[in-house]
């Protein structure tokens, strides 16, 4: 068996590198979607938590491109917050 060369062990270990880094990307970008998807159940259902949600969003200027992505998940949170502001003490609208 030969021995591997200097640039063929660093081409090995770059090969090896660039499979770690690609493997940690794809754990990350799971993790957010996870994480994304416990979000959205908890601001759907916790009102505060979602007028929290778009006052922080509003005050970090989110890329247009990420607007674009989440318009109608923003405008369903909105319009749960005018919702809840146009209700009651007991839930009911008032006039």
């Amino acid at each position: 068996m030969s021995r591997k060369s200097i640039q063929e062990q660093i081409a090995a270990a770059r090969a090896a590198l660039q499979r770690a880094q690609a493997r940690q990307r794809q754990q990350d970008t799971r993790a957010k979607i996870v994480l994304g998807g416990y979000l959205i159940e908890w601001v759907r259902a916790d009102h505060q938590a979602a007028r929290m949600l778009l006052s922080w969003l509003n005050s970090e200027h989110p890329r247009e491109q990420d607007l674009e992505a989440l318009t109608d998940f923003l405008d369903e949170l909105a319009q749960l917050v005018r919702s809840v502001n146009s209700a009651g003490p007991h839930g009911n609208a008032q006039s």
